[in-house]
């Protein structure tokens, strides 16, 4: 995460002097809530994924589609396409399917075979 933030930090300075406008303070409290509910996100992220398998957290992280499509939709007035409504159903259905695929291997596993 460090080397990340750090690269973004520095590819978007560089476009600073050309873009920059001075945010109002209504703006300014935006950026400081997004900031800090980002951080927060990212942190316990980190600490789901430290603390159990990737496998079985990869399906929530699908719901971000979700997410995205509805929030378009409701926002911007965005509706999907047929190509992201098929690749969104071939993502979930990935994800379940690698879900399932797993919890068997973890019965099998405590059933001794």
């Amino acid at each position: 995460m460090l080397w990340q933030s750090l690269l973004m930090t520095a590819l978007t300075s560089a476009a600073l002097p050309f873009f920059w406008t001075t945010p109002n303070a209504c703006e300014l409290l935006i950026l400081i809530l997004v900031g800090l509910v980002g951080g927060v996100a990212q942190v316990m992220l980190t600490e789901a994924y430290a603390s159990a398998q990737v496998s079985s957290l990869g399906p929530y992280s699908d719901t971000s589609i979700l997410w995205s499509v509805g929030l378009g939709w409701l926002i911007w007035g965005d509706m999907p396409t047929i190509a992201t409504i098929l690749g969104a159903v071939l993502i979930v259905l990935s994800g379940l399917y690698i879900l399932h695929r797993e919890w068997v291997r973890g019965q099998m596993k405590r059933q001794g075979q």
